[in-house]
């Protein structure tokens, strides 16, 4: 089964009149690059942990800790009936 994940390296807060001169193209620098702490996440929850790092000229994490069991944790809460399971 696959699993969609999310990588967060970083964060920017715009003002809503930055936000709103957005376009297709347009470019947001982020204070953050190579050697950043990353957050990996699936099914809503925090899996791992790592760095940004540049591989081949393509930006990756390099993962530094797992969480204990998470992605089992994920699967099995995305797939839950409302209102868990006992």
């Amino acid at each position: 089964m696959k699993r969609e994940l999310r990588i967060e390296w970083g964060r920017l807060w715009l003002t809503a009149a930055d936000a709103r001169r957005l376009r297709p193209g347009s470019r947001i620098e982020l204070e953050s690059g190579p050697g950043a702490a990353a957050s990996v996440w699936a099914g809503g929850r925090r899996v791992a942990s790592g760095e940004a790092v540049v591989r081949d000229g393509r930006l990756c994490v390099r993962v530094d800790e797992v969480l204990t069991n998470p992605v089992a944790e994920a699967v099995a809460g995305a797939a839950a009936p409302a209102g868990g399971t006992d």
